[in-house]
């Protein structure tokens, strides 16, 4: 079937052979197919055979698709992380091997820089890997855009059973209360399984920064200028991808929403975990030159001083939101003077001002 138009004159077998036919000889096309016929009905296709035939031929935008619609985001992050190691390995192979080149006497070691067609497959192996990560960030925020409806939804509905009428006083605070601890549990298992997926995202992130750091670390004085200027741009490109993930988590983690606590996430890439894993997205605590880029990339993604202030206080383990409220709503960036501290200063100098939230935060540079 070409047009949407005629879907509901053929069964759903018929689609169904359709789509495993186009999986196999046209897989380009299945993702726009599934998305254009999907709300149709009657229903052309079932969910769980999307999935069970893009995963059988290798169809990966159409199975990150059709798990995400069946709300296994962890999968489908998964998918999305393991096609981003394959990239990751094809980048590697992209970089020129001057190393070896040198030793053969087939390179001089004082070659320019990198040639326009090697920069060139560099490039377009970098930018493959980078739609990677982006697809696991937007399949973080569809996580969070289904799961808070479903919190909200599931709020209406307790708060709808513990004030129905009916019972005696007793009764009904006794039902209103098991609504609140049934609510705050589910929100509880929501925000849990959000900080994981976003948790395991920067983890991988943060393994190939420090993969390609410890690469850069160890090259050999006789490598190639060529062979350097190839792994520094992999660095900044990599660089990117964590601030991209780190803008999109932090505007996800504001002070409005209550179901993802980048304290949480913070805590869990800084403190010890199991060393039991194996690969790039192993469980495992932050390298001093981790926490470095981490804390580089983080500035640079944060847009003012207040949420700057804020990952200082997270850091350094003291309350995120209350500072950024209060900076907030004073509508100032920097130092904030109580009402007290002010009185008997001049005007703009805040030489006595105090930090209203009592952390010991740097002031900011003039």
């Amino acid at each position: 079937p070409d047009s949407s138009q005629h879907t509901n004159r053929h069964p759903q077998r018929y689609h169904e052979r359709y789509l495993e036919l186009m999986c196999q000889h046209n897989p380009s096309h299945v993702l726009p197919y599934v998305r254009s016929h999907v709300d149709l009905s009657p229903e052309p296709f079932r969910l769980p055979y999307v999935r069970e035939i893009c995963d059988k031929y290798g169809v990966h935008d159409g199975l990150v698709w059709a798990l995400v619609r069946l709300g296994d985001f962890s999968g489908a992050l998964d998918t999305l992380l393991e096609q981003a190691d394959c990239e990751t390995e094809g980048v590697k192979a992209a970089i020129p091997a001057a190393d070896r080149e040198i030793e053969a006497g087939q390179l001089d070691a004082g070659q320019d820089a990198l040639s326009d067609a090697d920069r060139e497959r560099l490039v377009d192996s970098l930018d493959v890997a980078a739609r990677c990560i982006s697809g696991c960030v937007d399949v973080c925020k569809a996580a969070l855009t289904k799961l808070g409806r479903d919190v909200a939804a599931q709020q209406s509905t307790q708060l709808a059973n513990g004030s129905a009428p009916g019972g005696t006083r007793a009764e009904a605070d006794r039902a209103r209360d098991a609504a609140v601890r049934t609510q705050n549990d589910y929100r509880a298992m929501v925000g849990t399984q959000l900080c994981d997926l976003w948790l395991a995202l920067l983890r991988r992130v943060l393994g190939y920064l420090h993969c390609t750091g410890q690469t850069l670390d160890n090259l050999p004085l006789g490598a190639s200028p060529a062979t350097r200027e190839a792994w520094h741009l992999v660095s900044k490109r990599q660089r990117w991808m964590l601030h991209s993930v780190l803008d999109v988590l932090i505007s996800a983690a504001s002070p409005a929403s209550s179901l993802i606590s980048l304290r949480h996430i913070i805590q869990q890439l800084l403190v010890s975990s199991s060393s039991g894993g194996k690969g790039q997205g192993a469980a495992r605590s932050l390298g001093i030159a981790e926490i470095q880029h981490l804390l580089a990339v983080a500035v640079s993604a944060y847009k003012t001083e207040a949420q700057l202030m804020a990952l200082t206080n997270v850091l350094v383990d003291h309350d995120l939101f209350s500072t950024l409220v209060q900076l907030v709503r004073s509508q100032k960036q920097g130092w904030l003077a109580s009402a007290g501290a002010a009185t008997g200063t001049g005007a703009g100098t805040g030489a006595s001002a105090n930090i209203s939230s009592g952390n010991a935060l740097l002031p900011r540079q003039a």
